[in-house]
Parts: structure tokens; sequence; C-alpha cells
């Protein structure tokens, strides 16, 4: 695949997996596979991690590969939004070790989600300072309530008001009112246009 791409002239690939780095054979493979296919890194890669899975042993991988993105998927710190989410806890301790040991590789894109249950403006401002502080890159995401999701299915507990016409968006919440969502995103992307690493979609 890597020796098509050089072919085709292409100069970027994004490696489409929830996560490259769940077992560290397989980032080792993978990584042998990039340095075999393409010794002059005339490619970048876009790529996932986890952050909780991430080792040491795995970070040693990382810097072999000339990466455009490495991204982490934070999407929440708050807890009753990760559980909401069904997602573990976040424990800060082991998300600053994460991205100081992507920051050799790539300095760190993570992603995170507003419109999450339980967000409120002043969580996501909170939250976008804290990262923008610790010098990663972040991307910001409206939450979807897709239609058979458990997010979607308890939607009226959650207060939640969905755009069906627009990828069914979440356009508020109990805890975040249409307007005071507006505003926050508006905020976000006034940074995003100071010059910050934010990108807010």
């Amino acid at each position: 695949d890597i020796a098509w791409v050089l072919g085709a002239g292409y100069e970027r690939v994004l490696i489409c997996d929830p996560a490259i780095n769940f077992k560290t054979s397989w980032l080792r493979l993978l990584v042998k596979t990039i340095e075999a296919s393409d010794p002059e890194q005339r490619i970048t890669f876009d790529a996932f991690l986890q952050y909780p899975c991430l080792s040491a042993e795995q970070a040693e991988l990382l810097p072999r590969v000339r990466w455009d993105r490495l991204m982490l998927g934070l999407q929440t710190d708050d807890a009753e939004g990760l559980a909401a989410l069904n997602r573990p806890r976040f424990v800060r301790e082991q998300f600053e070790r994460a991205l100081a040991w992507v920051r050799p590789a790539r300095t760190p894109t993570v992603d995170v989600m507003t419109g999450v249950p339980g967000d409120t403006p002043d969580k996501i401002r909170s939250r976008v300072d804290y990262l923008l502080r610790l010098g990663c890159r972040v991307a910001v995401f409206p939450l979807l309530a897709l239609p058979g999701t458990e997010i979607w299915q308890r939607r009226q507990e959650y207060g939640l008001e969905v755009d069906e016409r627009r990828f069914h968006l979440v356009r508020s919440l109990r805890t975040l009112p249409e307007d005071a969502y507006r505003r926050v995103v508006e905020e976000l992307e006034g940074i995003a246009a100071g010059g910050a690493p934010l990108e807010v979609a």
C-alpha cells in the first residue's frame, strides 16, 4: 500500500484505525513496515492513539515515523460526560504523561467534544484552556446524537435538543442552553482566529 501511495505521488496518509497502539506488537510492526517502505520519509502520516494504552515502549517507537498528526481522543474530562459516553474516568496524571510521551514524535492533537451531557460554558472553556496551556493542538467537535445510540435513546433524560436536519448535532442540553452554547463556540472561534492552535468544527 505504501509503495502504491509513493507511486501515485501522494504525500500524506491517514491511518483509518480507531487507534494504532492497542497492542505494542502491532504498533512495532506498523513502524517497521513504514520504515521499510518509505526509508526517505517522503510521506507524512496521521493516526489516532488511545492515551490510556500508551506505554514508554510505544513512545520510543513513535519518533521513527514522520507524523503530521498524532491524535488523542479525550472528548471530555468531565465525569458526568464520560459516564454518558461510556468512557473510563479521566486520570490527569495518566493523560499528561501520555502527552509527554507523544511530544518527541509530534505535538499531540487532542480531540474534544462540545454538547456532551453535563457540559456548561465554563466547563467547555476550562477544558480547551487546560489543553492549550499544556501545549497541545486542540480540535473541537460538536457531539452527534445519532439514532440508535445510547445518547439518542437517553436524550430526554439529558435534556438534549437535536438538529435532525444537520447530522443530528446536539443543539442544546439541560445544562447548556442554545444561546449560551452558540456564544461559547463563537468565543472558541475567536481564540482560533487569534492564532491559537485550535480548530473548531
